[in-house]
């Protein structure tokens, strides 16, 4: 589960946080430098540009260009140089936003690391669990919800909100069936979608030919289709080859055919597109695949999990993993390896040792004594929580554990 600040020591702590909070601090430290190379290309070319522009006004004062031609060269020169200078204080304050946000982190962070009181220690790990809890909401399309928890805990400088204002509009646009801002969005960032080695553009090009064909004009769908898939056909052309079928599906003659193409207007196509919008969307921003929540999540029951979790007799109520919900969270990860086994009592959920040994009923069933002694107090008998039998404390005996 998410490392909690107060039990553990401070190197534990400290290895705990930059384990699971490496996304909080490179996410901003990305943007800084997109920002710096933007900067940076936008300097570059400028200046080149003026440079050229320099060196062409030399060589016109030096042949019959007027006085008043240079003078306007000049002037508009000065204005570009004026607008270049707007620019870079632009960039410059949004890496003043992006700095200030990067060190907001860091502190919350150093602060997880030294804090010493349990009172400390359980308010930042509230606001962790907050932030993790907006980051998984943001992942799963329930905006309003993280706003309000943001709103709440005043965690601007510790999500990431603002990289889902365009996924948002964009998701927004799919499911009303209209894709131009997910291609804009595609081309802003081709570079690192071919390094990732994305289909997303190619199957938004597939929804809007099949959207095309969908309403009828098999003209305008064979026009776009000889505009947009060419570039394509490398190495999606046996799916090119099944879209164009679209065009004669009419002529299906048997119902595995028609299934075929009736699957190629499904309306989960769209929300296909969304779930792989979404984890491009995660790589090209420099966040995890998974949010932290269901990471922790999983770290948490698969160190708990235990066969016994599974069987109905044996759950314990104190175990997560044996919770319903939990247990069908659990289900796919690995079992728990423990060298030293414990032994835990199926009616406190309290281990059994030398304070509270094992004691065996008569019907085989093991409890820990102190829970057996609070029914003998209560009642004056044991009845087995499994069976329902009566036992009398004469019935019971003590386990020995070699």
């Amino acid at each position: 589960m998410a490392a909690s600040a107060g039990g553990a020591g401070p190197s534990t702590t400290a290895a705990q946080i930059a384990a699971l909070d490496h996304p909080l601090l490179k996410v901003p430290y990305d943007k800084l430098c997109k920002v710096f190379r933007a900067t940076r290309k936008l300097i570059d070319a400028e200046m080149q540009t003026v440079v050229s522009e320099i060196e062409g006004l030399m060589k016109q004062a030096q042949g019959s260009v007027s006085a008043p031609a240079i003078k306007a060269s000049l002037a508009a020169l000065i204005e570009r140089l004026q607008q270049l200078k707007q620019r870079v204080e632009g960039a410059d304050t949004d890496e003043a936003l992006v700095l200030a946000c990067l060190q907001a982190r860091v502190a919350h962070l150093r602060m997880g690391i030294s804090t010493k009181t349990p009172g400390e220690a359980m308010q930042w790990n509230s606001k962790r669990l907050d932030r993790i809890l907006v980051d998984h909401l943001l992942r799963d399309g329930r905006y309003e919800t993280a706003d309000e928890i943001v709103k709440d805990g005043r965690l601007e400088a510790l999500v990431d909100i603002e990289l889902f204002d365009v996924p948002r509009r964009i998701e927004m646009a799919f499911r009303q069936k209209d894709c131009s801002a997910a291609l804009q969005w595609c081309e802003q960032n081709r570079p690192r979608l071919k390094r990732l080695k994305s289909t997303l553009e190619f199957k938004i090009r597939m929804q809007e030919y099949i959207e095309v064909v969908r309403a009828g004009s098999q003209a305008a769908a064979i026009a776009y289709a000889q505009q947009h898939f060419p570039q394509y056909s490398t190495q999606h052309l046996q799916d090119i080859k099944a879209a164009m079928g679209l065009l004669v599906r009419g002529g299906a003659k048997t119902a595995k055919q028609r299934a075929k193409y009736e699957a190629f207007f499904a309306d989960d196509r769209w929300a296909d597109l969304i779930q792989q919008f979404r984890r491009n969307n995660f790589a090209v921003s420099s966040l995890m695949s998974q949010s932290l929540l269901t990471i922790t999540l999983q770290a948490g029951l698969a160190s708990l999990k235990q066969p016994q979790c599974y069987d109905a007799e044996q759950r314990n109520k104190n175990c997560p993993v044996c919770s319903e919900n939990m247990n069908t969270l659990a289900e796919g990860l690995p079992f728990a390896h423990h060298v030293n086994s414990k032994l835990v009592c199926h009616i406190t959920g309290a281990i059994m040792n030398e304070d509270n040994p094992p004691t065996a009923l008569p019907n085989g069933h093991v409890y820990g004594a102190e829970a057996l002694q609070s029914m003998l107090a209560q009642t004056g008998r044991v009845k087995c929580p499994r069976t329902g039998q009566i036992f009398q404390q004469a019935d019971l005996r003590k386990v020995y554990v070699m």
